[in-house]
């Protein structure tokens, strides 16, 4: 299976090309006020290193959310219009359960900050984290309280968490597309099936912070 996986969920944006989990190619840039711009000429880059065409493609992987609010619906309408345009299906993966297994199994909690004096995050779910995780929202001392002990968090909020529990370990690892493969590879072995694009759907879990003007 030859998969194209991508994120754009936070600061970072992220692609990676593998064949049945070995992942052949990844590319990562910063600056999240470039996603719209930068996302297909990263796949494009991708593609290129690996010597891939669009067609070499069977099937889509991209990071849901929750995270940034443009960010996840650039990747969602990314995903969306590649699945119609290559005729592929595609598997959603949470951010969250991405980043606990960017972190390994020393992980106790996946936190996202977002904003307004809250997290979101996420729990170790079994040994092998397959299948999704439980996303909540809480405050940073709530979600803290959630986590086991020793506490190792990762994320945009785990120093919010760790702060609010006067403990813990914060991983510096960014999310990577490399992550999502391992995801959708386990979830493919558990026989959960890929779906048609318009299927998928963004995980934003509150409104976003900017809405447009009253008329």
């Amino acid at each position: 299976m030859r998969r194209l996986a991508f994120d754009c969920s936070g600061d970072f944006r992220s692609v990676a090309v593998s064949t049945d989990g070995v992942v052949h190619v990844e590319r990562a840039e910063e600056g999240s006020r470039s996603h719209a711009e930068r996302l297909v000429p990263l796949m494009n880059d991708a593609l290129a290193a690996a010597r891939w065409s669009w067609q070499d493609i069977d099937e889509l992987v991209v990071a849901t959310g929750p995270g940034s609010f443009t960010g996840i619906r650039i990747a969602v309408a990314a995903a969306r219009a590649l699945a119609l345009a290559l005729d592929r299906r595609v598997r959603a993966v949470s951010t969250l359960r991405a980043l606990l297994a960017v972190a390994g199994q020393d992980c106790t909690i996946a936190a996202i900050d977002a904003r307004r004096g809250g997290v979101y995050y996420a729990l170790p779910d079994g040994p092998e984290r397959a299948g999704d995780v439980t996303i909540s929202t809480a405050t940073p001392d709530a979600a803290a309280s959630m986590a086991a002990r020793p506490l190792v968090a990762i994320g945009s909020g785990a120093r919010l968490v760790c702060d609010a529990a006067g403990e813990g370990q914060v991983l510096e690892a960014p999310l990577r597309a490399s992550a999502l493969v391992a995801c959708a590879v386990a979830d493919a072995a558990g026989g959960q099936v890929a779906v048609d694009g318009g299927a998928v759907r963004p995980v934003y879990l509150r409104a976003a912070d900017a809405v447009p003007r009253a008329a």
